[in-house]
């Protein structure tokens, strides 16, 4: 048992790692705001802009569409992440703020997030030091993550529910119980984003298998109740879309040949792959070094869900980028704890073998900073991808400047136009 001594200093560093974040949040945040024609703007990543169209419509009592008075297409993939945009809408907030309501509600879901980093991490270590502070650290300043979290994609809330149903699962595995809050959890998951399906049947095949005494328990809640899920929104969608699948299903899964997709998906997840391989690397090895645990491997799994989910799919549209895409990104805090875990669980067991525990502390926190500043770089700029100068917020985040004259020439347009140009 952790002594209580241990465990306030570990809430003492988890708190001040929370307050960390959000002051970097909130940096990176102002950071994506401009000002055009006086007035400061805030403006959120492409795709979560398509989303707050659909909001901000359904608020104007025009529906769920693109265009008011249009054809009804379901132009995108995050349906719950689109009725909490329409909330926001419903604020007393200037239409050049409401986008930044979203990016504070980001920052909130990936603070919250750490939280469970840091519960993870320390079960599977036993310790409340090195592991839980290190998974934290490099969660928290994970660079893709808070570009897409904090742009306003569906990413955050995403990241967290994996976080929390990781959390929920590991206590049902060791002590030995059904969790049905786990899977209502993962099913409202499928809400927020339909492909949320591969970590939920991740989770659920691995305590299926590891977990005999309620195998079958799991299989009839796990599949009763995301059975439920899919049903009761396929019906909606077919109800409201006339389709059982979203238009953004046939734009990206349909008219380009299977195997040009899988090797497209391949060559990406290769190429990620660079920046973190020797991380890979170590949690292969060590999960394999520590094999009779069976906490420890869910969390590979579970990342190996979504990077074969993003291979099959033919990765991301913005793998330029470096780093994780949208698919990996919500699996990436799992992979960092096991990272963190394992570098820990090493450490100890060469400190006892060397006596030096506090060499090996400190090569242990090299690691860590080391593994901080490689998967802060992904190519450079000359690449077009992120770099150091990005994470430490010396340059605008992506897609700022261009948000900017968008905003511009969008407000141009609507100088010299009435409501009923087209």
């Amino acid at each position: 048992m952790l002594s209580v001594k241990k465990l306030n200093k570990a809430n003492i560093a988890l708190v001040a790692a929370v307050l960390v974040y959000f002051l970097y949040a909130g940096a990176y945040i102002y950071r994506t705001s401009f000002v055009v024609d006086g007035e400061r703007y805030f403006s959120l990543f492409d795709d979560a802009m398509v989303s707050m169209r659909y909001a901000r419509n359904l608020v104007e009592g025009h529906g769920l569409v693109w265009n008011p008075g249009g054809e009804r297409v379901e132009g995108y993939t995050n349906p719950l992440w689109v009725l909490l945009m329409a909330v926001l809408h419903l604020l007393p907030v200037a239409p050049a703020r409401v986008s930044l309501l979203v990016q504070i509600g980001g920052a909130l879901f990936l603070a919250l997030n750490l939280v469970y980093v840091h519960r993870i991490a320390a079960l599977l270590s036993n310790d409340s030091g090195f592991a839980p502070v290190a998974a934290v650290f490099l969660t928290a300043f994970y660079l893709p993550l808070n570009t897409w979290g904090l742009q306003g994609t569906e990413v955050s809330i995403l990241a967290l529910i994996v976080s929390v149903s990781l959390w929920k699962a590991l206590l049902a595995i060791r002590f030995g119980k059904l969790s049905p809050g786990l899977y209502l959890l993962l099913g409202l998951g499928t809400l927020v984003r339909l492909d949320t399906v591969v970590p939920y049947l991740a989770i659920l095949t691995y305590l299926v298998a590891v977990d005999r005494q309620n195998r079958s328990k799991n299989l009839l809640a796990g599949l009763g109740i995301l059975a439920l899920f899919l049903l009761g929104q396929t019906l909606l969608r077919l109800w409201y879309y006339g389709d059982v699948l979203p238009n953004t299903y046939y734009v990206k899964m349909t008219g380009y040949p299977f195997l040009l997709r899988i090797s497209r998906g391949l060559y990406v997840t290769l190429d990620f792959a660079q920046d973190i391989g020797w991380m890979l690397v170590l949690v292969a090895l060590g999960t394999l070094a520590f094999r009779r645990d069976r906490l420890l491997p869910l969390l590979g799994w579970v990342f190996l869900g979504q990077v074969a989910y993003s291979v099959y799919v033919g990765g991301d549209a913005w793998e330029w980028w470096g780093g994780a895409n949208r698919y990996v990104a919500i699996a990436m805090p799992a992979l960092l704890v096991a990272f963190c875990c394992l570098v820990a669980r090493i450490g100890l067991h060469l400190a006892g073998r060397l006596g030096d525990r506090r060499s090996m502390r400190y090569a242990q926190c090299g690691i860590v900073a080391l593994a901080l500043l490689s998967f802060s770089s992904f190519g450079g700029e000359a690449a077009g991808r992120q770099t150091p100068a990005d994470w430490l917020l010396l340059r605008p985040p992506l897609h700022v400047l261009g948000n900017r004259d968008a905003v511009a020439i969008a407000r141009l347009v609507d100088r010299i136009t009435d409501r009923q140009a087209s």
